[in-house]
């Protein structure tokens, strides 16, 4: 269970008195409670996806799920969730049979009813997608999911699926997708793509080095397209993939492809194409995101594209922080504020563009502040507040002091139960989960964040600690390299 994780952690033996308020809440939870799967195997998991009731939980114990010993699911029972025992996507992998095998499985699990979750789990290997969304799979929740080296596109969803959320997500590709196999196109590769979607929300996932095999080819970490209506896609995280976020696809000339549809502080590095594009869009706005090209003259950082038949109409594209050139190969209605562009971000202003850290820097003095107000946009890439002056992209460079997760002025207990609540989350990206030290993990290292700091107040002295936080920071403290993190202040 997830509260002895972190009581090892501690090394606690489960007297750590946090650790100890978490175990009664799970045992709580857990008695009685009806259409609970256990699983540990092969064997386990079939025998439970053949027998599902609506509203049952498979819970995955920690080991590798060989599916190439039985199939791929699509399930069609309502209100089923999937999910790993620890919370640790890593514990519990099922693995496909590999990226550029014919004969392993083409698609693990297909999702084909409403309300289904998949949570704390990887996806390995898959010859076509992951996770695909088919009609009928409304509301479906995909969190904290890790899909590892998948030969087509890591999550698919069909025309049209209403109401989903993915989140906390790692989509990440080692392996070199080959072409000239059986049973799939060439260069047919990407993260999320959704057709047709409504009501979606797509927030804090990473897509990394998702590319076909041939340079500039491929579609985007984030693909939406063909009558997107209603979503939003918002502190996604997107480095080395062949094409960044795409709202829209040129080589498809139907209608809109994308109605009131939102894309803000999204962090995106260039891979081998486009950063953002947004094509045959009506009404989107696209705020306070940061693309980052390795050249400044990156060529088509941006692209807005339309044609004669269906027209851009009314894109707001605003409070961008672009590091090369936007393309505007469009002939509608669109509005550009408070953007800066071309080559005037230096490498310099951002913390580490290799590794999709588009934080601020010292150096970005010109993006401080520099943004227009008014876009309705109140939080950043680490869901800290904007203030009246907001600063150009998707980083508002005013970071608290290190452990302050509820960004209160003080770093107290309500930051170690913030902590305590995402412990293990990986991928976050988010200063509110307790990612203190940025390497997009929730784990020790952020706990002596904490430890460092705890009991500092801006301004003022701060209240003592309770009794069950001291025992919790005593306990783990000692464990960790005591290092310090510094305070990143505007200069």
């Amino acid at each position: 269970m997830w509260y002895k994780y972190l009581c090892r952690v501690c090394r606690t033996a489960g007297t750590c008195p946090l650790g100890a308020g978490l175990a009664a809440l799970v045992l709580a939870a857990s008695v009685g409670a009806a259409g609970t799967w256990n699983v540990s195997n092969m064997t386990g998991f079939d025998d439970a996806m053949r027998n599902l009731s609506p509203g049952d939980t498979v819970i995955m114990q920690p080991g590798t799920y060989d599916f190439t010993t039985r199939h791929g699911y699509y399930i069609t029972t309502s209100g089923v969730t999937i999910r790993g025992a620890t919370g640790n996507r890593d514990d519990v992998t099922i693995w496909a049979g590999g990226i550029n095998n014919p004969s392993g499985v083409y698609e693990p699990l297909q999702l084909a009813a409403p309300d289904i979750t998949l949570r704390d789990l990887t996806i390995s290997g898959a010859y076509h997608h992951a996770i695909h969304f088919q009609n009928g799979a409304d509301r479906a929740r995909v969190r904290n999911v890790k899909t590892l080296n998948i030969g087509e596109h890591h999550m698919k969803g069909v025309r049209f699926v209403d109401d989903g959320v993915i989140e906390y997500c790692l989509l990440e590709q080692t392996e070199v997708r080959q072409n000239g196999l059986s049973g799939r196109p060439d260069n047919y590769i990407g993260g999320i793509d959704l057709l047709g979607a409504r009501g979606w929300s797509i927030r804090d996932n990473v897509a990394r080095d998702v590319k076909a095999a041939d340079a500039g080819y491929g579609d985007a970490g984030i693909f939406l397209w063909q009558d997107i209506e209603d979503c939003v896609v918002e502190r996604n995280i997107v480095v080395g993939c062949n094409k960044g976020i795409a709202i829209g696809n040129p080589s498809y000339t139907g209608d809109f492809h994308a109605d009131d549809t939102v894309v803000r502080n999204n962090f995106i590095v260039r891979g081998d194409d486009i950063g953002l594009e947004l094509c045959y869009t009506r009404n989107v706005q696209a705020y306070h995101n940061t693309v980052y090209g390795d050249d400044g003259n990156y060529f088509r950082a941006v692209h807005i594209y339309d044609n004669s038949s269906v027209r851009t109409v009314d894109l707001d594209l605003a409070n961008n922080l672009i590091r090369g050139k936007i393309f505007r190969n469009a002939g509608g209605t669109w509005t550009e504020r408070g953007n800066i562009e071309g080559t005037t971000a230096a490498t310099s202003w951002f913390v580490g563009p290799a590794a999709g850290d588009l934080h601020l820097t010292a150096s970005a003095a010109a993006a401080v502040d520099g943004g227009v107000a008014g876009l309705g946009v109140g939080e950043d890439h680490d869901t800290g507040a904007r203030d009246a002056a907001p600063d150009v992209g998707a980083d508002e460079y005013l970071t608290p002091w290190p452990g302050d997760g509820n960004r209160d002025g003080t770093v107290d207990v309500l930051d170690l139960a913030g902590l305590a609540n995402n412990f293990g989350l990986v991928q976050t990206a988010a200063w509110t989960h307790g990612d203190f030290n940025r390497d997009f993990a929730v784990d020790v290292l952020d706990l002596a964040v904490v430890a460092n700091n705890f009991g500092h107040t801006d301004g003022g002295a701060a209240p003592a600690p309770a009794p069950g936080a001291l025992a919790v920071l005593l306990a783990g403290a000692p464990l960790l390299a005591r290092r310090r993190f510094p305070r990143r202040r505007r200069t």
